[in-house]
């Protein structure tokens, strides 16, 4: 698809670069659900091996507010 407004050399590099922001954002994506997903599995571990033992809740809403930002970021 051409433009009428822009010269071909510069509509392929803001092509280009639209492409490598969408790739940059799947790649922290990928990273932020890592260290979600990681911090879930320590929780869970810790509320397991020791059920009564006083636990932050501070981790588990910043764990429960990163998964509904990342939800709600997807476009």
């Amino acid at each position: 698809m051409r433009s009428r407004f822009l010269p071909d050399n510069i509509y392929i590099r803001i092509l280009g670069e639209i492409g490598n922001m969408a790739k940059n954002r799947k790649i922290l994506r990928g990273f932020i659900l890592t260290v979600l997903l990681i911090c879930t599995a320590f929780l869970v571990y810790s509320i397991v091996k020791n059920p009564f033992r006083k636990h932050d809740i501070m981790l588990a809403l910043a764990i429960t507010v990163g998964f509904i930002a990342l939800g709600a970021d997807k476009f």
